[in-house]
């Protein structure tokens, strides 16, 4: 059985963390596309995490975020959470509609665990790029 998983920050290509969808001992990740999500959403960065992007679950703020479609594995799906440290960074994947020219697939996607009162009055981005990256966080 395999599921979409729609990744936004340090594990899209080119970014620190795409090693991981790569490694076969944590299971397969298949490219789909690139998409952006169907609904708005406040897409922050938390310098309290070394700059580690976060989409907040606060759906109709913010924008339409880039990311990139990827099919997984349930060893792939169970070592992302253990991987994305759910529950402490962020909460359980959440079934979101993303968009790629004429097409929408459902893909699972991580938010924020919690929401903490400063990054509400933060600015929002569209797209996490390495200019927004400054320091690096690796999870292990």
């Amino acid at each position: 059985m395999t599921t979409k998983v729609f990744v936004y920050g340090t594990l899209k290509k080119g970014f620190p963390n795409h090693f991981f969808l790569n490694a076969k001992e944590h299971g397969t990740a298949k490219y789909i596309c690139k998409a952006v999500t169907k609904n708005k959403y406040p897409l922050v960065i938390d310098a309290d995490q070394g700059n580690l992007p976060f989409l907040l679950h606060l759906s109709g703020n913010g924008y339409n975020v880039a990311g990139e479609v990827y099919e997984v594995d349930e060893k792939m799906l169970k070592n992302l959470d253990e991987f994305e440290v759910v529950g402490v960074l962020y909460d359980s994947l959440k079934l979101i509609a993303v968009t790629e020219s004429n097409n929408e697939h459902e893909c699972l996607a991580y938010f924020m665990h919690g929401i903490k009162d400063n990054l509400l009055r933060t600015e929002y981005f569209q797209t996490y790029s390495s200019s927004l990256a400054t320091t690096y966080v690796i999870h292990y």
